[in-house]
């Protein structure tokens, strides 16, 4: 249907349909609901990133002293704030369909994970933070 109004209003992305159908305000406010989706998608990320970084790290170097939030602010200092010093996005492309398969992987692993207990499947599907018994 997209595809179709582009052809349509001759339009040459998503903003320009919304803006030559519905208007500017349309447009804006398509605008900022897009950041915001992508604004809560990051923080998302990094919350999972941050929970997770820390059992990995200990796992590879058990003599690791840095608590979680040290080694985020690391991850965040060595790989998300230099993009954002790139005049142009144009050498992230290459990196897109890693990312791509980085998001499908993680989907998987939690699925997976949402279904086992301590690695087992026996049938009782859910998340279990801790064991059914209460025990840690």
């Amino acid at each position: 249907m997209l595809a179709h109004c582009k052809k349509k209003v001759e339009a040459k992305d998503y903003g320009d349909v919304l803006l030559k159908t519905l208007g500017p305000k349309t447009r804006t406010a398509a605008n900022l609901l897009l950041g915001l989706y992508a604004f809560i998608g990051a923080v998302s990320f990094m919350m999972i990133l941050g929970e997770e970084l820390k059992h990995v790290v200990d796992k590879g170097f058990p003599e690791n002293r840095f608590s979680k939030n040290e080694l985020l602010s690391i991850m965040v200092a060595v790989y998300v704030c230099p993009p954002t010093c790139f005049r142009t996005l144009d050498a992230l492309k290459y990196t897109s369909t890693f990312g791509a398969l980085a998001a499908v992987y993680i989907s998987a692993v939690v699925t997976y994970s949402a279904i086992t207990i301590d690695g087992n499947t026996n049938g009782d599907a859910g998340f279990h933070a801790c064991s059914i018994d209460g025990a840690n």
